[in-house]
């Protein structure tokens, strides 16, 4: 059975609420693939002590039932930052000689939140020392218990976010060892969630919760990348129903197009699976120019040069969904908490990059283009009544 968080423990949630388990109470149970929960334990790195409150921001264009709530922007990136561990294979861009600069790259931007792909621990340990760890912190998990190996975790700006909980759970079928590959899967994989209150909106411990999962699906294994979409949609889910009111965001390198059964699994409304995740790119860009878009957001190191139909083992990019973003295997997805009575937490995206900028070197961060999508989150006043009971419980 999957853990559950220790906040929700906090709040007095069931503690046999798994992430299958209330899966099934949508229907999800015939679609798991074998699957009976992820593998889950808690985090074990986490740097931080402490943080600034930011300053709330306003925005006069969102939506009318965002009026009369305080509201602030977040930036949030999906950044595969590509390996440590191909340091012959990359030459001149291997991250031995790349790091300083990515750290300056980032300290330019400042986003709020960093969900990393492939990075190991010792590399979201570097960039939070150069970026200040009076500033940043990183929480994350090896996929490889006790091993030095890659992770899908988090690097946040303490000023703006304050981190509530950190797990991270195995992307595989029941009597698969954590750290071991699934069905067809070429590596272990896993997801890593982490429960943020934002900072500068709202006041006291009535700021608004945010969740945010970040993966990295398998280059190989075109089965293990469907199940593992399972898996994370259950996971969603099963939070939804334990804090409807607190957003999702779902990051990461899905190694898939946006035609994928991937995509459709964690994207598409059934009678099976209720509220699903929406495309924060797609939404962003209905107000935005397309002139940022690119036809992949894996370029190899090559940028715009980039050309190529066929991504890393069997991924696919000659996508047969025609939009401009079609071909992109770095997605934000994001589930709002607001209900139909305007209760909750509101997350909109408001405006998206596909951010191309070359390192002060002329090299790239990465093989991957950084994707950024800002958010505008608030959350609705609570009556007098719901602001005495969030605080009992509390």
């Amino acid at each position: 059975m999957a853990q559950r968080l220790p906040f929700l423990q906090q709040l007095g949630h069931s503690s046999r609420r798994s992430a299958v388990a209330a899966g099934s109470a949508l229907g999800l149970g015939a679609t798991l693939c074998g699957r009976s929960a992820p593998h889950s334990r808690q985090c074990r790195h986490f740097q931080a002590a402490g943080f600034r409150r930011g300053s709330a921001t306003h925005r006069p264009g969102l939506s009318m039932r965002m009026a009369s709530s305080s509201v602030r922007e977040l930036e949030v990136w999906s950044f595969n930052l590509r390996t440590e561990f191909a340091e012959e294979q990359d030459g001149d861009n291997g991250w031995s000689r790349r790091r300083q600069d990515v750290a300056k790259f980032i300290a330019a931007r400042r986003p709020a939140l960093i969900c990393a792909q492939e990075a190991t621990e010792a590399m979201l340990e570097y960039l939070t020392k150069q970026l200040g760890p009076e500033e940043y912190a990183w929480a994350a998990t090896s996929r490889r218990p006790g091993v030095r190996d890659e992770t899908a975790g988090f690097i946040f700006d303490r000023r703006q976010m304050e981190l509530v909980d950190h797990s991270a759970a195995w992307l595989a079928p029941p009597g698969v060892a954590n750290g071991e590959p699934a069905w067809d899967a070429r590596m272990p994989r896993t997801y890593e969630a982490a429960l943020f209150r934002v900072l500068g909106c709202g006041g006291g411990k009535t700021r608004p919760l945010l969740r945010v999962l970040n993966t990295h699906l398998d280059h190989v294994g075109v089965q293990a990348r469907k199940c593992s979409a399972e898996l994370l949609a259950a996971a969603v889910a099963s939070f939804a129903l334990q804090l409807p009111s607190s957003p999702q965001i779902l990051c990461g390198d899905f190694n898939s197009a946006k035609d994928s059964a991937a995509y459709a699994i964690l994207t598409q409304g059934s009678a099976e699976r209720a509220a699903p995740l929406r495309d924060a790119v797609r939404a962003a860009a209905s107000d935005e120019p397309l002139s940022d878009r690119r036809q992949s957001t894996i370029h190899k190191w090559k940028g715009e040069a980039f050309a190529e139909a066929q991504g890393d083992g069997t991924v696919d990019l000659q996508s047969a969904d025609t939009a401009r973003d079609g071909q992109h295997i770095d997605w934000l997805l994001w589930r709002d908490g607001a209900g139909a009575d305007g209760e909750g937490t509101i997350l909109q995206p408001l405006r998206y990059r596909v951010i191309t900028d070359r390192l002060d070197s002329g090299g790239y961060p990465s093989d991957h283009y950084p994707v950024s999508v800002t958010f505008a989150i608030c959350e609705r006043p609570p009556s007098s009544g719901e602001q005495q009971l969030r605080q009992s419980r509390l």
